[in-house]
């Protein structure tokens, strides 16, 4: 596999894990967390430091995933030999508007 292969597989794996864990927290967690606590009412523990801790714990990955995406992101542009600076490649609008 070349370098552009393996930066393109590690852009693509980190942006699954940063916007996976997004969706896995709406629509598994959140629901669960809620039907689980309630809605805070007095008799029920509130479901705020619940995902506080979770947040803190998943941290470091998403972290990770972001920098992941941002130096492969950073790395592919750079590579391709139409990218003449910020904001400017070359061919790029030609095949839509012609």
């Amino acid at each position: 596999m070349s370098p552009a292969s393996w930066l393109l597989w590690g852009h693509l794996l980190a942006t699954v894990v940063f916007v996976g864990y997004y969706v896995l927290l709406a629509v598994v967690v959140i629901p669960a967390v809620a039907r689980v606590l309630g809605d805070g009412a007095a008799d029920r523990m509130p479901a705020g430091p619940l995902l506080a801790a979770i947040e803190r714990r998943a941290l470091p990955l998403l972290l990770a995933s972001l920098g992941i995406f941002l130096a492969t992101g950073v790395a592919l542009q750079t590579a391709d030999p139409r990218y003449l600076g910020l904001g400017q490649v070359r061919g790029a609008g030609r095949a839509c508007c012609s």
